[in-house]
């Protein structure tokens, strides 16, 4: 297997920054307690009031359990340098057609990838059917964690 004397770099993580959406978990609590509070003043139901809090914190710690956290964990594992590499050329590939909502994966040195244009992640998940750049037989070298892509470099 030839070393990446040359690469060209596709995809970084860091590139795609998530902390614009850890301030929508508060800013949702802080709206919804305005409006009980203006619902409440105009002779509303305290219940559903409550019921409005609830919600929307329950769907703000959804937002942040779900999404924010597993992205901003990746973002900081790239800023670290807390990854691992691989490098070699892609075999066993299979492209995510552009209509059909299944999953894109592929081989390199024995470490298999697969990921979703329909995936919320700061990771890389350009398919192909949506104009992704991987394609079989093309040599690489792919930082990742776990099963995401923080770095994706083309060797030339």
């Amino acid at each position: 297997m030839a070393v990446c004397q040359f690469a060209q770099v596709v995809f970084e993580v860091e590139w795609h920054p998530v902390m614009w959406a850890l301030p929508a978990v508060p800013a949702l609590l802080g709206v919804a307690a305005v409006v009980a509070y203006y619902f409440i003043r105009r002779g509303g139901s305290r219940i559903l009031m409550v019921s409005i809090l609830m919600i929307s914190a329950f769907l703000s710690g959804a937002l942040l359990l779900g999404n924010i956290l597993p992205n901003y964990a990746l973002f900081q594992a790239a800023k670290r340098g807390a990854y691992q590499v691989v490098e070699g050329t892609i075999t066993d590939f299979h492209p995510q057609l552009r209509d059909q909502r299944t999953y894109e994966s592929f081989t390199v040195s024995g470490i298999t990838f697969r990921y979703s244009t329909y995936e919320m992640t700061v990771a890389f998940h350009d398919t192909a059917g949506f104009g992704g750049p991987i394609h079989a037989g093309m040599h690489v070298r792919i930082a990742y964690l776990g099963n995401r892509i923080l770095k994706l470099e083309e060797c030339r």
